[in-house]
């Protein structure tokens, strides 16, 4: 019975490791490589048509790895006073752009961005995307992304696994220890 119940714990202990290995790789990945979307960038100034589906995304000032346009000698990226507009194609009212609410860098492929406004977009198709004015940095451009939230919750919920599951396993090691301590301290039967 005891070697059951040990043989359980043991393979829960590894499939809650592995699952939440897998769950923090997978949100590490999707936070570095996917929070911004390559087909959606648009220079300052200038426009372009995009296809987008329904649902909220993060608007990204975006400038080449090592310029911040700050004065100050830090590394924080400076956002400029930008005019951004996210229209569906063919009308002229654009959609209504949110504060971000957080601060939020990404860098990767050369490219650092920072998280600037969020757009719902209400129904998929094509929208034109327009940014301005003219700015003195280095290639500046807006960017679409998803929402990192998500990811940061499965990237936390992966920790977690990890840690509950490694956890599990020196619980069902510290208890056949326990026992095998116990049957080679009791009197053989005889």
């Amino acid at each position: 019975m005891h070697r059951t119940l040990l043989l359980l714990g043991a393979l829960a202990a590894a499939a809650l490791t592995a699952w939440g290995g897998g769950l923090s790789v997978d949100a590490i990945d999707a936070l570095t490589g996917g929070a911004r979307i390559g087909e959606t960038r648009t220079p300052v100034p200038g426009q372009r048509t995009v296809r987008l589906e329904a649902r909220k995304y993060v608007v990204y000032y975006e400038v080449d790895s090592g310029f911040t346009g700050g004065v100050d000698g830090t590394d924080d990226l400076r956002i400029p006073a930008l005019e951004v507009a996210i229209r569906p194609a063919g009308e002229s009212e654009p959609l209504p752009l949110e504060g971000y609410g957080g601060d939020f860098e990404v860098e990767s492929g050369g490219r650092m961005a920072e998280a600037w406004r969020t757009v719902e977009v209400p129904r998929e198709g094509s929208y034109r995307v327009s940014a301005g004015p003219e700015l003195r940095a280095a290639a500046p451009a807006v960017v679409l992304g998803r929402p990192v939230s998500g990811r940061v919750t499965r990237l936390v919920l992966g920790v977690a696994g990890v840690v509950a599951g490694l956890g599990l396993a020196a619980l069902v090691a510290a208890i056949a220890i326990g026992l095998r301590v116990r049957a080679r301290s009791q009197p053989s039967p005889g």
